[in-house]
């Protein structure tokens, strides 16, 4: 297998994170900073339910009143009232402070006595309205595609995350344990790059910033230490 050019690119570029193209990079950071102060309200606030939010399948989702009662815009303090984020990013964010109130940081752990995780293959959408049979407006399939592409990809970071811990529980620990958007995190990811290499399906080519690839780590760090002390 080898290292997909698209992470060398990340690795190697600036400590700046990568930006969407409405954000600038300042903008993407303090995205990253204002999420990790969300999840830490929130695991103070509704623990045991970020904790089942972490660990149920990534294909499930919480009940409308219990993600309401999660992402509970009062957590944003004197930030404002809302916060635009996807379930997977919440899910990482949560993840990692779950690693911090439940084990005091992350855990060293055995990966070889952890069972695999599983990772559910998202359901590719259809181009008929379910309801009547019809075929979808144009706008409507477009946002569902973008939406399956979109969790095909965070199905992809978590795989790649569980791999890396398993080849590399040391490397993975130790990227968790540095400060968002800082060099440290950078330096990190930079040596764990050639086991996340070993990860990549030879001719695949990965385009994930630092945030998605940090993201699958924590999620599948989370879900391998609390399989190991259920099994104890």
């Amino acid at each position: 297998m080898r290292i997909g050019g698209a992470i060398l690119l990340l690795l190697a570029g600036a400590v700046a994170p990568v930006a969407t193209a409405s954000q600038t990079p300042r903008e993407a950071a303090d995205a990253r900073y204002v999420m990790r102060d969300y999840a830490k309200c929130a695991v103070k606030r509704e623990h045991d339910l970020a904790r089942a939010f972490v660990l149920m399948p990534t294909d499930k989702r919480l009940t409308d009143k219990d993600y309401a009662r999660l992402a509970d815009g009062d957590c944003l303090g004197l930030r404002g009232g809302q916060l635009k984020m996807r379930h997977e990013l919440f899910r990482g964010a949560l993840a990692e402070e779950l690693l911090a109130t439940d084990f005091k940081g992350p855990p060293v752990i055995d990966p070889g006595k952890i069972a695999p995780l599983v990772w559910p293959e998202p359901v590719p959408p259809s181009a008929n309205d379910p309801a009547t049979g019809k075929p979808l407006p144009a706008d409507a399939a477009a946002s569902l595609q973008t939406a399956y592409e979109r969790a095909l990809a965070d199905r992809y970071a978590n795989q790649i995350g569980e791999c890396v811990i398993r080849i590399d529980p040391a490397g993975a620990r130790a990227v968790l344990g540095t400060g968002v958007d800082k060099p440290e995190e950078l330096e990190a990811l930079k040596t764990l790059a050639p086991n996340i290499g070993r990860c990549v399906v030879k001719g695949q080519t990965l385009r994930f910033t630092r945030t998605t690839l940090r993201n699958g780590i924590a999620i599948a760090y989370y879900r391998m230490a609390s399989a190991e002390q259920v099994a104890g």
